[in-house]
């Protein structure tokens, strides 16, 4: 199967990682929220990796809280992957998904990226 996966994450090994291990699918990797609101209007995805700490002072907390306020009625993932290595806000991140995107595989898998076994 092939999946339409949105990934976000600003560091360039980490894209490149998610490049090579997501071959065959539908990949966008974007590094900024506003990207990856963007592309989140215009397009469903099946899975989104989710990186917490991004450039500057953005997080990936906006997404998920303007998809929570904006997107929550009509986008539900079949998976959510909080792949950032943040040990404290990582967690936090995968519980907010958790509680709001109850249709969705959520997992927190620092630093994962290929797709886990529970959505491959």
């Amino acid at each position: 199967m092939t999946y339409r996966i949105l990934v976000v994450e600003d560091q360039m090994a980490r894209k490149l990682s998610f490049v090579e291990n997501l071959f065959g699918h539908k990949v966008l990797i974007v590094d900024r929220v506003c990207d990856a609101k963007e592309a989140l209007i215009t397009e469903d995805f099946d899975i989104m990796f989710l990186d917490r700490d991004l450039s500057g002072d953005e997080t990936s907390d906006e997404l998920v809280k303007w998809l929570c306020e904006e997107r929550n009625d009509c986008f539900q993932p079949s998976g959510i992957i909080i792949h950032s290595a943040n040990t404290i806000a990582g967690p936090a991140l995968f519980q907010t998904c958790k509680e709001n995107f109850k249709n969705s595989v959520v997992l927190f898998r620092p630093c994962q990226y290929t797709l886990p076994a529970e959505m491959a």
